[in-house]
C-alpha cells in the first residue's frame, strides 16, 4: 500500500521520471577513462602532484600549492557557431603556441584560452596573494600555456 502511495504522489505531483540519491561520496576519476582530446600536460614543475581527471571529450589538469592553483580544462565538444559570426572579426588579445588566443582576468584569476588540434584550451591561474604578478600580469600564463607537453 506504501509503494501505491509514493507512485501516487508521483503521477499528482507530475514527476515523470524517478531519481536515485546522489553517492555521498562521488568517485574520483584518476584520468583512466580514454579521452579523445590531444592531451597537453602541465610542465614538470606543475605535473607532480596534479590530479588528472577525464572523460570520453574532455580532460582536466588541477596543480595546487599554497600560493598557486593551475588549471587546465579542454574538450573537442563543440556547437556550431552562429550564422552571423565570422570568426575572422573575432579580434584575439594574444598568441599561445602558435595560435590567436585570448587573455582574461576575472575576479582575480588570470585565464588563457584558444583552440588547437581540434580542441578548446582553458588554462587557468589563481594566487592567493592580490600582488602575485603570475596573476595580475599576462606573461607567466602565456609562458605555462607555451611550455604545455603533448602527452603520448
Amino acid at each position: 500500500m506504501r509503494r501505491f502511495g509514493i507512485v501516487l504522489a508521483v503521477i499528482l505531483l507530475g514527476c515523470t521520471q524517478v531519481h536515485e540519491a546522489a553517492p555521498a561520496e562521488p568517485e574520483l576519476n584518476t584520468g583512466e577513462t580514454p579521452t579523445t582530446v590531444p592531451v597537453l600536460d602541465l610542465p614538470a614543475p606543475y605535473r607532480s602532484g596534479a590530479a588528472f581527471m577525464t572523460g570520453e571529450r574532455w580532460y582536466a589538469l588541477n596543480f595546487e600549492s599554497d600560493e598557486l592553483v593551475v588549471h587546465l580544462h579542454a574538450t573537442n565538444a563543440y556547437v556550431d557557431r552562429p550564422s552571423d559570426v565570422n570568426p575572422a572579426d573575432i579580434e584575439h588579445d594574444t598568441e599561445v603556441r602558435g595560435v590567436p588566443a585570448f587573455d582574461t582576468m576575472d575576479e582575480g584569476m588570470r585565464v588563457i584560452s584558444w583552440m588547437e588540434n581540434g580542441a578548446s584550451y582553458s588554462l587557468d591561474v589563481t594566487c592567493t596573494r592580490e600582488d602575485d604578478e603570475r596573476c595580475t600580469e599576462s606573461a607567466f600564463a602565456i609562458a605555462l600555456a607555451n611550455g604545455l607537453e603533448a602527452r603520448q
